[in-house]
């Protein structure tokens, strides 16, 4: 069975995670090179990041931005060097997308979508929808010029609602 680290053991060993982590290692070669599991060295890692303000975050956030454009600087470089073409173009393209994610950079997707009915058709409801407060039995006393009316009030105003549905 495992010795318990000590309070002062766990504090050296969730700080020497946080910076072999800060180095580019991953948790299982930090887990290696403090000769304990990868698990552990995440469960540091965790326990740590929680101890952290929000000042050694940005700061965190900052380091990562610079590693993502040292590495945007070497492939951008490679890529312009004919010898190495589109490998080292992907890659920096990559890292500008992580830039950009990191950053919060992206705009906003909008994502649009439509629902039909059987065949493409309208959505069959089982109650009429009543737009204007009109009931069936003033409907069917009117003539057929003052549906037309009310049909085409009922049309602009759906379309007008579907309008501002879009903005």
């Amino acid at each position: 069975m495992a010795k318990r680290r000590t309070k002062e053991e766990l504090a050296e060993f969730d700080s020497n995670v946080i910076a072999l982590r800060r180095s580019g290692l991953t948790f299982d070669e930090i887990g290696k090179r403090l000769n304990d599991s990868h698990v552990n060295a995440h469960r540091a890692f965790q326990r740590a990041i929680k101890r952290i303000p929000a000042q050694s975050i940005e700061e965190l956030r900052i380091l990562h931005n610079q590693r993502l454009e040292m590495m945007y600087l070497v492939a951008s470089n490679k890529a312009r060097d004919g010898r190495y073409g589109a490998q080292f173009l992907k890659q920096a393209l990559d890292a500008l997308k992580q830039i950009a994610e990191l950053n919060g950079l992206n705009a906003p997707q909008v994502i649009q979508s439509e629902i039909t009915g059987k065949d493409g058709g309208p959505i069959e409801t089982a109650t009429p929808v009543n737009i204007l407060g009109v009931s069936q039995e003033e409907i069917e006393a009117m003539t057929q010029e003052e549906r037309d009316v009310v049909r085409s009030i009922c049309v602009k105003q759906i379309e007008r609602q579907k309008a501002s549905n879009v903005h």
